[in-house]
């Protein structure tokens, strides 16, 4: 009797879940805005976040590593996030003939320009560090992620191990993205106003007292007879920007000279 009790207030239970399903579902049908704020507002929650001919400019950037293998994991999602970061106001422009209502061919992944020339069709990676190469999107943005991210460098070698590529391309992306972080050297620093500069010299080279003696000898016995080389370094905070050049001397003549003042102007 004990076992029969319990098997009606199961069915019981399970009815009375049943019932409040229904509920659940006929309030959110009849109320479409509801339905919608329980997908949440992470990217990752929807795919249907960017979208090509509407505002398609809101991104989350991925934080951790796990979060970028995931984020980079799908091509759409590379190439739209690619484009926005190329075209932020969603105004897409012709590499070609710079006219901006190129469409979009989903079928493709390419933006088709509405003018009749050469190269009407382009894709996301024309006019970029990634053009002419076949490797992925998706292996591209891990190696920069892994670039940006990682404070004391990324070897060619720890990058072909991660992104599951030879050491050889690994080498090849690693030079294109060092290429594509350089900076400006025409911008000044200090800005315009004359902000604040820290100027500071070192010397860089091996400790000879830990060469091996052949080595140090041939060292000392070379044209310049030095074993460290003296560099001058700027740093702009404002700017975040570090220069640096090799210099003859660090005496006072060269370091505050007009010379040395302007070495990275």
């Amino acid at each position: 009797m004990g076992g029969l009790k319990r098997v009606c207030l199961n069915w019981c239970s399970g009815v009375e879940a049943r019932v409040s399903i229904e509920c659940l579902s006929v309030r959110l049908k009849s109320c479409p805005e509801k339905k919608q704020a329980r997908k949440g507002n992470n990217i990752l929650d929807s795919s249907s976040i960017f979208c090509q001919s509407g505002s398609m400019r809101r991104i989350v950037e991925p934080k951790t590593l796990q979060d970028a293998i995931t984020y980079f994991a799908d091509v759409d999602r590379c190439i739209q996030y690619l484009a926005a970061k190329r075209w932020p106001d969603d105004v897409v422009v012709c590499p070609t003939c710079g006219r901006k209502d190129a469409a979009y061919v989903e079928a493709r992944r390419v933006w088709q320009c509405k003018s009749r020339h050469p190269k009407a069709q382009f894709s996301i990676k024309v006019g970029t560090i990634f053009e002419d190469s076949p490797i992925a999107l998706g292996k591209w943005l891990m190696a920069m992620w892994m670039v940006a991210n990682c404070k004391n460098g990324v070897s060619s070698h720890e990058i072909a191990r991660s992104v599951g590529v030879t050491q050889k391309t690994a080498w090849f992306m690693n030079h294109r993205i060092r290429l594509a972080l350089g900076y400006d050297a025409t911008e000044m620093l200090g800005g315009e106003d004359s902000g604040p500069v820290e100027v500071d010299e070192t010397f860089v080279g091996p400790d000879p007292r830990k060469m091996h003696a052949d080595k140090r000898e041939a060292r000392y016995r070379a044209a310049n007879a030095r074993s460290k080389i003296p560099v001058m370094g700027m740093l702009d905070r404002e700017l975040r920007q570090v220069r640096a050049k090799v210099i003859p001397n660090v005496k006072r003549e060269t370091l505050q000279t007009e010379e040395g003042v302007n070495l990275f102007v």
